[in-house]
């Protein structure tokens, strides 16, 4: 069973960047793939996406994807 932790975000930060709380997980899984730091499946999972749409918003970033 995996550890679960919670961030407090500022609702106003979350206002003010006109985002919601998926989309901060979507933007953390691209900065943890793109930093090497997880791998494609696990920020996959965490963007909550399918594997066709995560390789999509990748490439509409430019990022390449690896899978190792």
């Amino acid at each position: 069973m995996g550890l679960k932790v919670s961030i407090e975000i500022p609702g106003e930060i979350l206002h003010f960047t006109c985002m919601t709380s998926e989309d901060l997980n979507r933007e953390l899984a691209i900065h943890f793939f793109q930093q090497w730091k997880l791998s494609f499946g696990k920020c996959r999972e965490m963007a909550g996406t399918t594997v066709s749409a995560f390789q999509q918003l990748l490439a509409s970033r430019e990022i390449a994807v690896h899978y190792g």
